[in-house]
C-alpha cells in the first residue's frame, strides 16, 4: 500500500515538474495520459506552428463570417476611421517636415478655379480626401465674405456638376495629374406662376461670375419672367415680400455686381401668363403638378387627355414611373381608365403626386443578420469591412510610408463603397445611422465634419 502512495507521489512530482518545464520553455502542455508520444522536438515545432498560424491571423484576417451584429458594423467602421486619421496625420506630418521623403508617397497636381477664374494648382497626396482639401482651399484662397456660399464642383461641357457627399469622401487618387476643378455658388429663386399656385422653388448651380441672362437661359422652362433680388432679414423671411420693394435685375448684370451671394438675399421670378385658352376649347392648358418633396412643375394638357398619358408626361419630365406615381385632385385618386375631363380638371389646376409604397424586408439594422439576405455585391463589401485591419498598428515605423499609404486608400475604398451601397436604406432615428457614421470625420484639433455646405 506505501509502495502505491509512493509511486503515486511520485508521478504526481514528475508531472508538476514536467508542467514548470513546459511554461518555461513556453511549450504546449501534454497530460500523461495523451495516447500519442511527442517529444521535445514535437513540441517545439507545434509551437512553432500556432505561433505563426496566430500572426498569419492577425495579418490576414478570416473573411469567412457568415452573419453579424449592425452594432458591431458600426464599431468596426469607426475603428477603421480612427486608424485611417492617425495613418493619414503621420504622412502629412512628414509630408510637410521632410521633403526628402516625397518621393516615397504617390501625388499629383489638382487645378482648382477660384470664384474670379484663377486657376490655382497644388501637389496633393494619393490618400487625400477632396473634402479636406477644399475645406483647406477655402481657407487659403476663398475671401471670408464668400466661404460659406462657396462649393466645389466640376465643369463638362459649361454645365456645373456638383460634387455629392461620396464624391468628397473619395480621394485625390480617383482623378488623373492636373484635374481641374472649379467653386461655384447656388442661388434660390422662388417662382410665382399665380398667386393660386404654390410657389415653386428651384436651385441653380451658378458661378460668381455669371450674368443674370446666363440664369434665365437656365430656367428655359419658363417664358416671360422677370427676377428682382430682396434683402430680407431673419423675422421677415417667412412674410411675402411686396413686389414693388425688390430690386429689377437686368440681363447684364452679375451675381457678384449685384452680391447675390449675401444670405439675406433672395430672388423671385414673376411669370408673366398670357395663355387666353380655356379647358373647354380643346386646345392645351397649363396644371401644376406638385410632387412629395415639395417641388412644383408646370404641365401643358388638353382636356380629353387619359390619366395614364398624363402620367407618361410626368414620367418623361420628372422621371418617376408611372406604375409609382399615385394622383390626387380635389381629394380623389386619379384612376388610368378616365380622361381628366372627367374629374373637371381646370387650367392652372394643382394634381398632387404620392409615390407609391413598397414592401418591407427585413432590415439590416435588426440584431444578427444572415447574409442570406443581402445582394451578392453587399454581402462581400460588408464581409471586406469587417475583415480590414490595419498592419503594426501604433506602430507606425515598421511598415514603408508606400505601405502605410495603400493601406489609407484600401480602407477609404471600402468604407466608400460601403456607404454607396448602404446610403438608402431607411433607419429609424433611435438606431445609429451607418452612413452619417462614414462621412463624419475623427475630429482632431481644428477640423469638423467636412461637406460641401461648410
Amino acid at each position: 500500500m506505501r509502495e502505491v502512495r509512493s509511486q503515486k507521489r511520485f508521478i504526481s512530482w514528475i508531472c508538476s515538474l514536467v508542467r514548470i518545464t513546459v511554461c518555461a520553455l513556453n511549450l504546449p502542455y501534454v497530460r500523461p495520459h495523451d495516447t500519442y508520444y511527442c517529444d521535445f522536438f514535437s513540441f517545439r515545432n507545434r509551437q512553432m506552428g500556432n505561433k505563426v498560424d496566430r500572426q498569419n491571423n492577425l495579418k490576414a484576417p478570416s473573411t469567412t463570417v457568415t452573419s453579424f451584429v449592425y452594432e458591431d458594423l458600426i464599431s468596426h467602421v469607426q475603428t477603421i476611421q480612427t486608424q485611417m486619421a492617425e495613418v493619414a496625420q503621420y504622412l502629412d506630418d512628414r509630408w510637410k517636415n521632410e521633403k526628402k521623403i516625397r518621393n516615397e508617397l504617390k501625388s499629383r497636381s489638382i487645378i482648382v478655379i477660384d470664384p474670379y477664374k484663377n486657376p490655382i494648382a497644388n501637389e496633393y497626396m494619393n490618400h487625400e480626401l477632396l473634402g479636406t482639401l477644399f475645406k483647406q482651399f477655402k481657407q487659403d484662397y476663398v475671401p471670408k465674405y464668400l466661404q460659406k456660399w462657396i462649393k466645389i464642383g466640376k465643369m463638362n461641357e459649361n454645365v456645373i456638376l456638383p460634387l455629392d457627399d461620396s464624391d468628397l469622401k473619395s480621394s485625390v487618387s480617383e482623378y488623373p495629374d492636373g484635374y481641374q476643378f472649379i467653386t461655384y455658388g447656388e442661388l434660390n429663386i422662388s417662382i410665382e406662376h399665380d398667386e393660386h399656385v404654390p410657389h415653386e422653388q428651384v436651385v441653380l448651380p451658378v458661378l460668381l461670375t455669371d450674368t443674370v441672362e446666363k440664369i434665365q437661359m437656365q430656367l428655359k422652362n419658363l417664358q416671360n419672367i422677370e427676377l428682382k433680388s430682396f434683402i430680407v432679414d431673419q423675422d421677415s423671411r417667412t412674410n411675402k415680400p411686396n413686389w414693388s420693394d425688390g430690386r429689377t435685375l437686368k440681363s447684364d448684370d452679375t451675381i457678384l455686381s449685384c452680391q447675390l451671394y449675401q444670405d439675406k438675399c433672395i430672388i423671385i421670378a414673376k411669370v408673366s401668363d398670357d395663355e387666353t385658352d380655356t379647358a373647354e376649347s380643346g386646345c392645351g392648358f397649363k396644371i401644376f403638378i406638385k410632387t412629395g418633396t415639395g417641388k412644383t412643375m408646370p404641365l401643358k394638357i388638353y382636356y380629353s387627355m387619359d390619366v395614364a398619358t398624363l402620367k407618361a408626361l410626368i414620367q418623361d419630365k420628372e422621371g418617376t414611373l408611372c406604375s409609382d406615381q399615385r394622383l390626387y385632385f380635389a381629394g380623389r385618386l386619379l384612376e388610368d381608365g378616365l380622361n381628366l375631363s372627367d374629374y373637371s380638371i381646370q387650367k392652372k389646376a394643382v394634381i398632387y403626386m404620392c409615390k407609391a409604397a413598397r414592401g418591407g424586408m427585413y432590415h439590416f439594422t435588426s440584431g444578427r443578420i444572415d447574409f442570406e439576405r443581402f445582394p451578392e455585391t453587399d454581402i462581400k463589401t460588408i464581409k471586406d469591412v469587417l475583415a480590414f485591419k490595419f498592419k503594426h498598428n501604433h506602430h507606425h515605423k515598421r511598415l514603408s510610408l508606400a505601405e502605410l499609404q495603400n493601406s489609407v486608400l484600401q480602407g477609404q475604398g471600402l468604407l466608400l463603397k460601403l456607404f454607396k451601397e448602404t446610403k438608402d436604406i431607411y433607419t429609424c432615428d433611435d438606431v445609429p445611422q451607418l452612413k452619417n457614421i462614414i462621412l463624419s470625420t475623427v475630429p482632431d484639433n481644428d477640423d469638423d465634419e467636412i461637406s460641401n455646405d461648410q
